[in-house]
């Protein structure tokens, strides 16, 4: 299988985020019948796979096209991501689930580039980071930490959103918290 544009990039990073800033959604809305994924890696079972798990009226929250899912994954031989495609007018996000650890992430994205900025923050209680890259401003990385790993975001901002003079990064954080808000039991 040839390697989505999401996995393939999730190392990359984005923007610029407030230091400290702590999102949480509450929701009752519940998402589709929970999977897991597993794989002989010695890591712990992936027990979120996005295109799966995520219902059409959570895709829709988030504000992204829910009849626009494109599920993909990306196995790196000792982890793996399960990855969600989505898009709508303003942004791509790939969502990916992945068996690294959040700190094995942020190690990464600190290394991909001198001039990429790594920020604390809290999503749904959940320890993450965000990430930005001058050198790549219609991108932004958002991850949070899971009982099996992480949930990595890669948004890219489309034409439509630079021409409003929308920044890439803005929102992802809530975005990033309806997801979270909708995780299995234990994840």
């Amino acid at each position: 299988m040839a390697l989505p544009l999401f996995a393939a990039l999730a190392l990359a990073a984005c923007g610029q985020a407030t230091t400290g800033q702590t999102w949480a959604v509450s929701d009752s809305s519940s998402a589709a019948p929970q999977s897991q994924a597993t794989f002989d890696s010695g890591r712990p079972q992936i027990r979120f796979n996005p295109c799966k798990d995520l219902s059409p009226e959570i895709v829709a929250k988030a504000g992204y096209d829910p009849h626009k899912m494109e599920p993909s994954d990306f196995d790196g031989g000792t982890y793996k991501f399960l990855v969600c495609d989505l898009t709508s007018d303003l942004y791509s996000l790939g969502i990916s689930s992945g068996s690294i650890t959040l700190a094995e992430q942020e190690s990464q994205q600190k290394r991909d580039s001198a001039t990429k900025t790594v920020t604390p923050i809290t999503v749904s209680g959940r320890a993450g980071f965000e990430a930005r890259d001058p050198s790549r401003p219609n991108m932004c990385t958002l991850a949070f930490e899971t009982s099996y790993g992480e949930v990595l975001f890669t948004r890219y901002q489309r034409e439509k959103a630079t021409d409003e003079g929308l920044d890439v990064c803005d929102g992802l954080q809530q975005t990033a918290a309806t997801i979270a808000a909708v995780l299995p039991d234990g994840a």
